[in-house]
């Protein structure tokens, strides 16, 4: 018994042993094991925060939006009656539509080749009208003129003779032309 008592004892001191060179490696372990659980802990709260944050600003949101509702629906209502060609994008220029067309057509076909001599044409054919604005602008600049005394309507105008003194209390009926007082 006593053989078997010294056996457990060393083997208790070797396991005594193993257990002492094993604590260091265990300590590590265990402080990375706190300190991910540190971690964990902090991005939980993080988390925390965050969904607070958000649910705080859902509510600014969600009172932003009862906020606005008249106002939508004022805006649905006169939608309705504004015409709806306004609504929608214009119709492309007529310059832009062909350039449209040409951009999608094959760089040597024969349509894209006919589509560019259309257009230099429409060109040539816009700086044509406008020159024979110009010149038909250039032509009739009498129209904007007075018309000669000739032309102009007889009148029934007050011809005042200034050779004569006038009274001194106003306007005298002598000073006014003889030649109208018989129309009178």
């Amino acid at each position: 018994m006593i053989k078997d008592c010294a056996g457990v004892e060393t083997r208790l001191g070797l396991h005594s042993a193993v257990l002492n060179d094993l604590q260091p490696e265990l300590q590590q372990m265990w402080q990375e094991q706190l300190d991910r659980v540190r971690r964990q802990q902090i991005i939980y709260r993080e988390k925390v925060e965050e969904c607070l944050s958000m649910r705080e600003t859902a509510r600014h949101v969600l009172t932003g939006a009862k906020q606005l509702v008249p106002y939508a629906a004022c805006i649905e209502s006169m939608s309705a009656l504004i015409d709806p060609k306004r609504c929608h994008p214009p119709d492309p220029a007529p310059m832009e539509s062909i350039c449209m067309q040409i951009t999608g057509i094959e760089p040597n076909s024969e349509s894209r080749i006919q589509a560019i001599e259309k257009e230099e044409q429409n060109r040539r054919a816009v700086q044509e009208a406008k020159k024979r604005e110009e010149l038909a602008e250039r032509g009739t600049p009498v129209k904007g003129l007075k018309h000669a005394k000739a032309n102009r309507k007889e009148s029934s105008r007050l011809l005042v003779n200034t050779n004569r003194e006038r009274s001194p209390g106003g306007t005298d009926s002598a000073l006014i032309s003889p030649c109208l007082t018989r129309r009178m």
